[in-house]
């Protein structure tokens, strides 16, 4: 049997390393955004979730030292089945913010089930909030800290 705080432990060190290898800690790119003030999206971006504030939604507080919090959405119809896994067309989104008064987000990392998604049939994709542009991050490594979650490498939704 597997010790569930050792387990804990590791997964947020993961995740804490998975962040600062995705970029969204120390950004140089003057990326971030008001949390209440999210505008239209510019036209072009086709692959940024448009309304996914509307969507249910959980925050998850990272007591790592990193200074960060997660606030994550599940997207209309991303209900999993008897084992725990989403379908195609599930989309989650992660906001990573940084705690205050303003709660500045950091960065829009978006998971997707397709399928014929290369890991394990997601696709990861990140956008700066204040353009809603994609920018670059590692999806091996988001895969990497997933691969430590729960039921389809969901950390805040499983199988509810």
């Amino acid at each position: 049997m597997f010790d569930l705080s050792r387990r804990r432990a590791g997964l947020l060190l993961a995740c804490a390393l998975s962040l600062l290898a995705c970029g969204g800690l120390g950004r140089s790119d003057g990326g971030g955004g008001d949390a209440r003030a999210l505008a239209p999206a510019p036209e072009g971006n086709a692959g940024f979730p448009t309304g996914y504030r509307r969507w249910p939604a959980r925050d998850m507080v990272l007591d790592d030292g990193s200074a960060t919090y997660w606030r994550s959405y599940k997207g209309p119809g991303a209900r999993p089945d008897g084992r725990g896994r989403l379908p195609i067309g599930a989309v989650l989104v992660k906001e990573s913010i940084v705690p205050g008064e303003d709660e500045v987000i950091s960065r829009i990392d978006v998971r997707r089930r397709t399928a014929d998604g290369p890991y394990g049939g997601w696709v990861y994709e990140s956008f700066d909030p204040a353009t809603r542009r994609s920018i670059d991050a590692d999806p091996d490594t988001c895969d990497l800290c997933h691969q430590t979650a729960g039921p389809d490498g969901t950390f805040y939704f499983g199988a509810r």
